[in-house]
């Protein structure tokens, strides 16, 4: 073929250019929420920084709406709890008789569970909730709450009154508790080292919160529930007032992909996700929690084989 032809060919748009990826990020929430943040970040970020490649984030309203999404085939790539991913992988609760092959490339933070009260309450133990009025602070903290009880030998249906307070309304459960509508409350961390409200009530006069340790039933729980749950240890001095370390129980924030997702493309995703967080992290404050350190052993599935290329390649202990 002549060079001139060539040039004219190419000038029409005649000749094939390399084919064109499309990755679909599930993007958890809405405006505020970290996992909806970071994935509106990257998904231009991968646009730009991997050829041939276009990244869109799609809304989408749960984690467990992200890993269905992600099991159909509608997302290849999503942040989920690392409670639904497990439930995903074993083909229990919603995806019982349906195994997803669900593969980790990069982990988050902890969503860190509080039990909090009031000094005055005398509450010192989870098992002193019965009788009590509980209250949870998210629609997707119920499951969690209820197995922390069943776990502490409580009856969630006959030894407590519960009240579930929803994202949409932040505050209420701590006014509610302010007010001693209610004697304690079930709280998880989303995004941040601390639940915003607790923070709020520890500043406010004339109020003495007190965390709840929850290391006693994490035996059970892991028991029961596995690598879904993990011991946490929330530092004193973190919340003002604070004079000491409270034990409890934790489980990881995940960027995870089914692991037919295409290895190369996944690696160079993983890479990005890890050398580009300080960016990342203008989008969300969770982003600072992205790290190197620490990874073996902490997915409770495995880790995609594109990420454990780019794990290899750095030397990641454990890879």
């Amino acid at each position: 073929m002549g060079t001139a032809l060539i040039i004219l060919l190419i000038l029409l748009g005649s000749v094939p250019s390399a084919t064109q990826a499309r990755v679909t990020i599930a993007a958890t929430v809405g405006p505020g929420f970290f996992a909806f943040d970071l994935m509106n970040g990257f998904a231009p970020m991968i646009s730009r920084s991997l050829p041939n490649v276009t990244a869109v984030a799609e809304r989408s309203p749960l984690f467990l709406d992200t890993m269905q999404r992600i099991a159909a085939g509608r997302a290849d790539l999503g942040i989920v709890g690392s409670v639904i991913v497990v439930d995903a992988f074993l083909g229990e609760e919603v995806f019982r008789g349906s195994r997803v092959p669900v593969r980790t490339l990069a982990l988050l933070h902890d969503f860190v569970y509080h039990l909090v009260t009031l000094e005055e309450t005398g509450i010192g133990a989870i098992g002193d909730l019965r009788g009590k009025r509980v209250g949870i602070d998210a629609p997707g903290t119920v499951r969690d709450a209820l197995r922390w009880l069943r776990a502490a030998g409580i009856d969630p249906d006959q030894d407590v009154r519960m009240e579930t307070f929803p994202l949409t309304t932040p505050g209420a459960w701590a006014v509610a508790l302010r007010e001693k509508k209610i004697d304690a409350v079930f709280a998880v961390t989303l995004g941040s080292p601390t639940v915003p409200d607790v923070f709020d009530l520890t500043m406010t006069s004339g109020i003495r919160v007190r965390l709840i340790p929850l290391d006693a039933i994490l035996p059970a729980v892991q028991r029961e529930f596995g690598s879904r749950y993990h011991a946490f240890m929330i530092k004193r001095g973190l919340y003002p007032g604070m004079t000491s370390d409270v034990p409890t129980i934790s489980a990881s924030a995940e960027l995870v992909a089914l692991e037919a997702f295409d290895a190369n493309l996944a690696y160079q995703i993983t890479k990005l996700f890890y050398e580009k967080r300080s960016e990342l992290a203008q989008f969300s404050y969770a982003a600072q929690y992205i790290s190197l350190i620490g990874l073996a052993g902490r997915s409770p599935v495995p880790f995609h084989p594109g990420a454990v290329r780019y794990f290899q390649e750095r030397g990641v202990a454990g890879f």
